[in-house]
């Protein structure tokens, strides 16, 4: 996958950061409680106020550094509208968000504009969050800003707490003569030359970088410094120019840069774009964050594609693994020993033998990347298949159930999040796809909104609170309201009717709509919250609990026996039978489950 347009337009950068001059005074200093001195370099408090992502303050107190200060000291009065703080330490990636504390609470204390104004901050750990900016609103007037750690997250290994980073926001005024220097330095002949040699520069680092069959370091590292930290040559006029506090906001990263690293989709990238992005504001640091989801969902395609066959029960996309985000998967046993799963998150449907190993795939493309999800997108992602919209690919296959066929062997047909019905072939093969017509997504949930079961001789979809009902072939018979509304599953009798699943319990429907009443009474065991419900190779009624009971009926509402097969709690199971062998989806894998072994078991043990 590549990417052909741009990130980040060619709009010369000096507009917005015309834009951003908001009345910005000189600073009279910077001063800390303590400043560290570590074995790899000095971390003075000049540091987090220099506009770069590569250096950071570290106090240097005795203990954790609780009760440390950073103060900015302002040269004039200045009306203060916002503080942003960079928290912890960032130019070791995600090994110095780890290993060095970083702030938990701090306090921001404005001063010596009257009576102080405080606002006291609890910072999401960044080890969890990765590299983040956090903006604290407070608002009063001010000759200076102190910064002070009222709690910190230890460190795994060091006991010093960093903040790379503080920018001090101010209410819109008159622009600080550095600013407004810098903008027209940005404009003049020798702006406009520094900034076509840099295009240069990171042109010729991304061909260094393209072409080394294991890539260039050094150009790399050119690339991510840009990236991050600004072009060299706009940085290094900031430094000169322009007020400590603001130095942060006058340096956007290089718009060069980032899009070089976009092109080469290199996962080392990774961490300067989420650097990036801290620096980034509006729509550019949504896009950034956005390519850096994506570049973790190639990072791991690259890293896993090519895999053996696996078992079920591993959580991924190589073939064998199944991935669900928490969704419910359907599954359906045929009568040739087959176990399809629908693989939700994977955009495919995997046919499993009896032992749990993947016999075929069934869906369009290789592995790719994907943020399809339901009503909404997702975080990006490796799956197994890539989402389609053409007969032969599924987008989140929903919901599957068997279509009988002596024959050939027994298919199966699947009802995709894009509305679409495709009957798949006892040979694994798409025969026929059509859709309902639906416009209205369905949204994720605790059992779903789309099912779909086989009927006798016909096909029964829902979406939502809507039944559509088609003959073998894809023909369309019927369609109807459900009476009761959304449903949280479907159940297919031999008969041609069907039943569907509610909070309150099971309820007949004719295929022309016609409520016949509610099938199964007091007879699931309390304590559950949610069940499934299907029939097996002759017909019979099965419920499946999440509380781990399977009960099989001789006809609905009377049942044959009852069994515990395990004791602890499922999520959201999905279940077929097979000869009273129940396999039962949940957590990203199947049980297999002997029900009438387990019934002797427990016979034997006199429960």
């Amino acid at each position: 996958m590549s990417w052909s347009r741009s990130l980040c337009p060619r709009t010369p950068w000096i507009g917005a950061l015309a834009a951003l001059m908001l009345g910005t005074p000189a600073l009279a200093g910077v001063s800390a409680s303590s400043e560290a001195k570590t074995a790899d370099a000095t971390h003075p408090a000049s540091a987090a106020v220099d506009g770069l992502l590569s250096t950071a303050w570290a106090e240097g107190d005795e203990g954790d550094g609780t009760g440390a200060w950073l103060e900015l000291k302002l040269d004039r009065l200045t009306d203060v509208s916002s503080v942003s703080v960079w928290p912890g330490r960032f130019d070791q990636g995600s090994r110095g968000l780890r290993e060095y504390g970083r702030p938990h609470t701090i306090t921001v204390t404005l001063s010596g504009g009257g009576e102080d104004v405080t606002q006291q901050v609890r910072v999401l750990d960044i080890a969890d969050t990765g590299p983040t900016r956090i903006d604290i609103p407070i608002t009063g007037k001010a000759k200076a800003v102190r910064i002070t750690l009222d709690q910190v997250y230890a460190g795994g290994i060091h006991n010093d707490t960093y903040i790379t980073e503080v920018a001090v926001n101010y209410v819109a005024g008159a622009g600080h003569p550095s600013l407004e220097k810098l903008v027209e330095w940005a404009a003049s002949k020798a702006g406009q030359e520094g900034a076509a040699k840099h295009t240069e520069e990171v042109g010729e680092a991304k061909a260094a970088f393209a072409g080394q069959d294991f890539g260039d370091r050094d150009a790399m590292a050119e690339l991510k410094s840009a990236a991050s930290d600004g072009a060299p040559y706009l940085r290094d006029r900031v430094a000169k120019t322009v007020a400590d506090g603001y130095r942060m906001l006058a340096i956007p990263p290089s718009q060069d840069a980032l899009n070089a690293l976009l092109e080469l989709e290199d996962p080392n990238a990774i961490a300067a774009l989420e650097l990036a992005a801290t620096r980034a504001r509006g729509d550019l640091q949504t896009a950034l964050r956005d390519r850096v989801s994506r570049f973790r969902a190639l990072q791991d395609l690259k890293g896993g594609g090519k895999r053996n066959v696996k078992p079920n029960g591993e959580t991924g996309f190589c073939k064998g693994c199944l991935q669900s985000f928490g969704e419910p998967l359907g599954v359906a046993v045929d009568g040739f020993g087959g176990v399809w799963v629908a693989d939700l998150g994977n955009h495919r449907v995997q046919r499993f033998d009896f032992s749990g190993i993947s016999q075929a795939t069934i869906g369009g493309g290789e592995p790719g990347i994907s943020n399809a999800w339901l009503a909404t997108t997702r975080d990006w992602y490796a799956a197994g298949n890539t989402a389609g919209t053409t007969d032969g690919s599924f987008s989140l296959p929903l919901d599957l159930d068997v279509v009988p066929d002596k024959k050939n062997g027994d298919g199966v047909v699947v009802l995709d999040a894009a509305g679409r019905v495709s009957l798949v072939g006892g040979n694994g093969a798409v025969t026929k796809s059509w859709s309902l017509g639906v416009t209205e997504p369905v949204s994720p949930g605790v059992g779903g909104e789309a099912h779909i079961a086989v009927a006798g001789k016909k096909i029964v979809a829902v979406w939502g609170n809507e039944a559509f009902v088609y003959d073998l072939e894809g023909a369309e018979l019927s369609k109807f309201e459900i009476e009761d509304g959304v449903a949280n599953g479907i159940v297919g009798f031999k008969n041609g009717k069907v039943a569907f699943l509610f909070d309150e319990g099971l309820v007949l429907y004719s295929t022309d709509g016609f409520r016949h009443g509610e099938l199964l009474g007091d007879t699931v065991p309390d304590g559950y919250e949610y069940y499934d419900v299907f029939t097996d190779e002759k017909g019979k009624l099965w419920v499946v609990t999440d509380h781990g009971f399977a009960i099989k009926y001789k006809k609905p509402g009377t049942v044959d026996y009852q069994v515990e097969f395990v004791e602890y709690s499922l999520t959201v199971p999905r279940a077929d039978a097979y000869q009273d062998v129940l396999f039962i989806t949940d957590r990203d894998s199947f049980l297999k489950v002997d029900a009438l072994e387990k019934k002797a078991q427990a016979e034997q043990a006199g429960k």
